[in-house]
């Protein structure tokens, strides 16, 4: 299932572009409906019921916090291949609102910076487009869960 994990996304290039993308920013845990190192940014369709307990329960529930109460909606995926992807470059910076109640507010994370845990290597990100929706690449060591955007 994909978690819309934040919303007002903005993101900042390498070269100092910066981009607004409509839509929600989604990530698929499990990597079923979407690659679990990629992030999905696009127009989310809130389908007007709220989650039963058994579609809260696991990575939504802990990234959202157990009192929000979640929607269900619908999205168009793009094809997952990246051979039908525009690539627009190397994100240094991308910046998004996260809902919920567990942390909600404005966050930011920086990309190609090295950690302080000393198992993670300086990790890059890349922008892709497809139509209105944009995608990013974090990588194949890529960490992504209930805290953020974790590495790269």
């Amino acid at each position: 299932m994909l978690i819309a994990k934040g919303n007002r996304v903005k993101f900042v290039l390498k070269d100092g572009t910066e981009i607004s993308a409509r839509g929600s920013m989604l990530h698929d845990p499990s990597g079923r409906w979407w690659p679990k190192s990629s992030l999905l940014v696009t127009t989310f369709h809130r389908g007007g019921r709220r989650a039963t307990d058994d579609e809260r329960r696991g990575a939504p529930q802990e990234y959202l916090g157990r009192t929000h109460e979640a929607q269900v909606g619908s999205v168009n995926l793009p094809p997952k291949p990246l051979s039908g992807w525009e690539y627009v470059g190397e994100l240094k910076t991308i910046l998004y609102v996260r809902p919920g109640r567990k942390a909600p507010g404005a966050f930011y994370h920086h990309f190609g910076q090295r950690r302080i845990e000393a198992f993670w290597r300086k990790g890059k990100a890349h922008l892709y487009r497809y139509g209105s929706a944009y995608r990013v690449q974090l990588g194949k060591h890529a960490l992504a869960d209930d805290r953020g955007i974790v590495h790269p």
